[in-house]
């Protein structure tokens, strides 16, 4: 039995041939895998042609064994939302697409000598994190940021916060699951792998990205800014937000028309990605929360300034309406379908996939 997560207070003892489970519940997954050497391979055949038996009390059930097919790995940019560009020295962020999220995510990089070394993820107990104590007290962790200033607190369940976003209900929060990882200098190229429950190895590969080699050590304090974003987007689509962006914090740190937009899918110190909510057609704007910023200049001790107040970026929420005449279709004939695209009066192009 290989990587189990067995249910808790369950064990799986092995006796001669025969696996024993103790104190497990009536129905629950495991996965089971056979080894043998290289030089066996053209037994396998052989092998999962018979059927596996398990006892449970006095009954005795066969269960056919399958071949499994050897696993294909998946692209790094395939299976998370990853930025375009990525500044050495700083920290970037990705989200894990469906699929990938509830195994463990791991970074290493190639550096300029052709070295490989694993990516440092920050430290949970970094003290510039307000989250430090979350998962200890969230009730004191609320108390903490409200005495702080960061943001305003009206309801904990929907809460303005500095640095990621909590949800829940009752005593149990949790943070949107992401991923942080800090590139050092001297980096050539960022590889990713993700590992599902069972130990199998699902992602492997090289980041596709734009690596910027920053060793300007003014960047360090360099002020945040906003200077563009996708023009146009369509109702659930995605949004590009482009300026500079220094760590997470600033990244968690924007509104959409004013509320807050909540944390990205992915970011880095050069654009973020997100999938704005409660969306309607028309023109909307991004901007600061400056009081937020202001809260972790004064208490957490950044080391960048307060970007400009003054500073916004706007974009288009386009829709699409279509009508077809269908009862020309349920008997066979040919029919027009007609597309409108509101939210502008631009011509735009159509593309069919």
């Amino acid at each position: 039995v290989e990587a189990v997560r067995l249910p808790e207070g369950c064990s799986i003892t092995k006796e001669k041939d025969k696996l024993k489970f103790n104190n497990c519940p009536p129905t629950f997954d495991f996965n089971t895998g056979l080894r043998f050497p290289k030089s066996s391979i053209d037994e396998l055949d052989k092998i999962v042609r018979k059927p596996m038996e398990i006892s449970v009390d006095s009954t005795k059930v066969k269960i056919p064994v399958r071949k499994v097919r050897p696993v294909v790995l998946t692209k790094p940019n395939d299976a998370a939302e990853i930025p375009e560009i990525i500044r050495t020295g700083f920290d970037f962020s990705i989200s894990p697409k469906e699929g990938f999220t509830d195994g463990d995510w791991e970074g290493s990089i190639i550096d300029e000598d052709g070295a490989t070394r694993k990516m440092f993820v920050p430290d949970e107990a970094d003290p510039r994190n307000p989250f430090l104590e979350y998962s200890k007290d969230p009730e004191k962790t609320f108390e903490a940021l409200k005495t702080k200033g960061l943001g305003e607190f009206e309801d904990p369940y929907g809460a303005d916060l500095p640095y990621g976003e909590l949800s829940g209900g009752g005593d149990s929060f949790e943070l949107d699951q992401k991923f942080d990882f800090e590139v050092p200098d001297k980096t050539k190229e960022i590889w990713l792998r993700y590992t599902d429950p069972y130990g199998q190895v699902l992602v492997d590969g090289k980041v596709d990205a734009v690596l910027i080699q920053d060793t300007n050590p003014n960047s360090l304090t360099t002020r945040p800014r906003l200077t563009d974003c996708s023009k146009k987007i369509f109702l659930g689509d995605k949004l590009c937000i482009c300026g500079f962006f220094p760590d997470s914090y600033v990244r968690n740190s924007l509104l959409l028309d004013g509320k807050p937009l909540g944390p990205p899918l992915a970011g880095s110190t050069e654009s973020i990605i997100v999938l704005p909510k409660g969306l309607t057609i028309g023109k909307h704007v991004i901007s600061w929360n400056i009081p937020t910023l202001d809260g972790l200049v004064k208490y957490v001790g950044v080391s960048w300034k307060l970007p400009s107040a003054e500073e916004k970026v706007e974009f288009v929420v386009l829709g699409v309406e279509a009508s077809i005449d269908q009862n020309k279709l349920f008997t066979g004939q040919g029919t027009v379908l007609r597309l409108k695209i509101t939210g502008t009066e631009e011509k735009l192009p159509i593309e069919f996939e």
